[in-house]
């Protein structure tokens, strides 16, 4: 009885060993490696200094998936400076420039960031038509919110119009049939002599008669094209607006990313709107 019970002890003491190593070999597995010592941010920064600005973004994307998009600051200043200096693309560069400024409340770099901020609002602006002034400070107040007002119909304006060209993108356009006509020629003029003065006198135009044509056979109406099914995407851990167009559309323009939530305002108010994981979104 007594060899029983102590093969019993040794037995559970072995298990509780085995356990024991086990949690902390998964421990040590999943220790979550630092941002700037991620394979793909030391990839994407060595890209960048080789010119490959595409992939380096390809790479950095990556990171925010791993990551989740308030665990990666410096990925975001990276994106922000490469979207601003070489991709021109503002409102991105500014999204992650506020970004990182959300995560970093209290980074050093505050004061310098808010400066790129500002060139890369006052370079938007110079893109625009009639390029408009960001300073608002001495307008009245009915005078700042007409502009406030007219720079949201833009954006809503330029979302509809990224709608409107995905879609005509996807439809086949038809060729119409064209006819020919045939040319009537006038009959040659006939010469009239009399015995002081010859003068040529126009005979009446002679028009040829079209050669008669066979009944024209009903055709059936063509039947209207179908469009194509709107493409589904399901949200999944570190997603963003930005992310789900590039991959959809191979770049994530704003336009891109208004057009996606214009496409699901019964889930997303705005860009800023938070995405669940699972959400299943339409992708114009």
């Amino acid at each position: 009885m007594r060899s029983r019970r102590s093969l019993f002890s040794v037995f559970f003491c072995l298990c509780a060993a085995l356990l024991l190593a086990a949690g902390c070999w998964r421990a040590e597995s999943t220790a979550e490696v630092a941002e700037v010592d991620d394979p793909d941010y030391r990839k994407a920064k060595e890209m960048v200094r080789q010119g490959r600005t595409s992939e380096a973004l390809a790479a950095y994307d990556r990171v925010l998936v791993k990551r989740g998009l308030n665990k990666a600051p410096e990925t975001h200043l990276d994106m922000a400076i490469i979207y601003q200096q070489q991709v021109r693309d503002y409102l991105t560069a500014i999204y992650h420039y506020q970004k990182y400024m959300a995560i970093m409340r209290n980074s050093p770099q505050r004061a310098m960031i808010e400066q790129r901020i500002d060139a890369a609002k006052r370079d938007y602006m110079s893109t625009l038509p009639g390029r408009p002034s960001l300073d608002l400070s001495g307008a009245s107040p009915d005078y700042a919110e007409t502009i406030n007002r007219l720079r949201a119909q833009n954006e809503r304006l330029r979302a509809d119009l990224a709608v409107a060209q995905a879609a005509a993108a996807r439809v086949p356009i038809n060729t119409s049939q064209q006819t020919t006509g045939r040319v009537v020629a006038a009959e040659n003029p006939i010469v009239v002599t009399s015995r002081n003065t010859q003068f040529s006198q126009a005979a009446p135009v002679a028009t040829r008669q079209p050669d008669a044509q066979p009944a024209a056979v009903s055709q059936p109406a063509p039947q209207p094209q179908q469009a194509a099914p709107a493409r589904r995407h399901v949200v999944r851990q570190g997603d963003s607006l930005y992310n789900i167009a590039r991959q959809h559309y191979g770049s994530a323009r704003n336009a891109q990313v208004d057009a996606i939530v214009n496409a699901n305002r019964d889930q997303l108010q705005s860009r800023n709107t938070p995405l669940r994981v699972g959400m299943e979104l339409r992708i114009p």
